[in-house]
């Protein structure tokens, strides 16, 4: 009698498992295709995967104000240079 409970629960948690792995599978494979789709369709709307991919993708990626952003960030880092040397001649800041 024990053999045959042992048995019972084995097969009752065993199918549970399997249905969960059956839609778990499905939901996977679905988003599996649907990540491919979607990226082989933007790849060639966006004309990224022919010959001149590499330039397109620069263009599309190309920040108009990041050497404007970049150049005011240098200004700023050069005062605080300046400032951090003029504290250290007065021996105000230790490195």
């Amino acid at each position: 009698m024990d053999a045959v409970a042992t048995c019972e629960a084995f097969f009752d948690i065993a199918l549970n498992r399997l249905v969960d792995h059956v839609a778990i599978q499905t939901h996977h494979e679905f988003f599996l295709r649907f990540a491919h789709d979607l990226q082989c369709r933007l790849l060639g709307k966006l004309e990224l995967d022919g010959p001149n991919g590499l330039r397109k993708f620069l263009q599309y990626t190309k920040d108009p104000n990041r050497d404007r952003r970049r150049q005011e960030l240098n200004q700023g880092l050069q005062v605080l240079e300046e400032a951090r040397a003029k504290l250290n001649a007065l021996g105000r800041v230790k490195n």
